[in-house]
């Protein structure tokens, strides 16, 4: 039941709300009923988007179309929301405004000037984030230990094999001592992905490349995928840790976890379990070794944190957009981008290396590849 309606509300309610917004935010002061008309058709083209991906690509995570028409169904879409939120903060303000058609137009002009440009941000390369975090444990020598984080690349139709070749050479400029990516690797099915996943397999460090699943892993048919990742060189960690000897001789334990979203798909998945995954480290190793963990959602570091030293998240693609970033914070315990503190514990929530094609936007907001140096001095 609760997924039924869920689909229902992605797929008829949430579209019919937008849609009934749109009438009366946008359409309706306007007159002349073919223009009416006209506007109301645009509505519900952006607001129903996902209907009619789904009838022309059958699948709406990651839809088997070509990626400009993906990525202009995303831009139709942002559009919708600019333009709901600023002419509604319009009208408010100039209520009295004898002509609310024009200023509609233009306030709705700028709301796709600034879609398009949102839209093109998405595809452009991410920076790099540096963070540099000190601790006694943190004993790896001179130049300490070198981590590149990446996450949500959101591999499909949208995500190009030279958006993925730039991330490569990103990563490998830096010459880390291990890669991690913290989950939404991919979406949609395996052959979506197979020329992305190729080039992003060139990735090496002399300590290993680990990934976790995110949500999008399991939300894209985790059986489908669990034999193409033995392809691949890097490993999945699922609720459990390594311990990893650094080239200094100082060990350290890293831990994946699964995702809350293994719980929400069928196939009797395990949620994210932080003690199981350190099962079998001794106390002294618990209280002497540097614990790095890897979760894709970083709501729960408040919890997480009475066990780990550093934990790398993604998930929240850092918000997007200035003042969406605000709500998503809402949504994530206040966790959004960038690095938190918390019980001497720290958190790294990444902007996202690239984007879900569902909302391909970004507006004040990189994406982001993380370069994190763990040192004691």
């Amino acid at each position: 039941m609760q997924f039924t309606w869920s689909f229902i509300s992605f797929f008829f309610v949430f579209p019919l709300i937008l849609s009934i917004l749109g009438y009366i935010i946008i359409a309706k002061p306007f007159t002349n009923k073919v223009i009416k008309v006209i506007i109301m058709l645009v509505i519900a083209m952006a607001a129903f988007k996902n209907i009619w991906l789904l009838a022309l690509g059958g699948d709406v995570l990651a839809p088997d179309l070509p990626g400009n028409v993906i990525v202009f169904a995303s831009m139709l879409f942002v559009w919708l929301i600019f333009a709901l939120a600023f002419n509604f903060i319009t009208r408010l303000v100039f209520f009295k405004f004898k002509y609310q058609t024009y200023l509609i137009t233009l306030v709705s002009s700028i709301a796709l000037g600034l879609s398009i440009i949102a839209t093109i941000n998405a595809a452009v390369a991410p920076e790099k984030i540096y963070y540099n975090l000190v601790s006694d444990k943190y004993d790896f020598g001179e130049q300490g230990l070198k981590i590149i984080q990446i996450s949500d690349l959101h591999f499909g139709h949208n995500i190009t094999a030279q958006m993925t070749e730039t991330v490569v050479e990103l990563v490998e400029s830096e010459n880390p001592d291990i890669i991690l990516i913290t989950g939404d690797l991919i979406d949609g099915k395996p052959e979506m992905s197979k020329e992305q996943l190729a080039i992003l397999n060139k990735l090496s460090a002399p300590l290993g490349v680990y990934a976790i699943n995110g949500n999008h892993e399991y939300y894209s048919n985790p059986k489908l995928w669990e034999a193409e990742w033995s392809k691949y060189n890097f490993k999945f960690l699922h609720n459990e840790h390594l311990i990893i000897t650094t080239k200094s001789g100082k060990d350290f334990i890293l831990v994946g976890v699964t995702d809350e979203a293994a719980l929400k798909v069928p196939g009797n998945y395990e949620g994210p379990n932080i003690e199981k995954a350190l099962e079998g480290v001794s106390q002294d190793d618990l209280n002497s070794l540097p614990i790095v963990l890897m979760k894709h959602q970083p709501k729960d570091f408040k919890y997480e944190s009475n066990y780990v030293d550093l934990m790398l998240s993604g998930h929240t693609h850092g918000g997007m957009v200035i003042g969406i970033n605000k709500i998503v914070a809402l949504a994530n315990d206040g966790f959004v981008s960038g690095l938190y503190k918390y019980n001497n514990s720290n958190l790294i929530v990444n902007n996202g290396t690239y984007l879900w094609s569902g909302f391909f936007a970004r507006l004040g907001i990189p994406g982001e590849i993380s370069v994190i140096t763990l040192t004691n001095h």
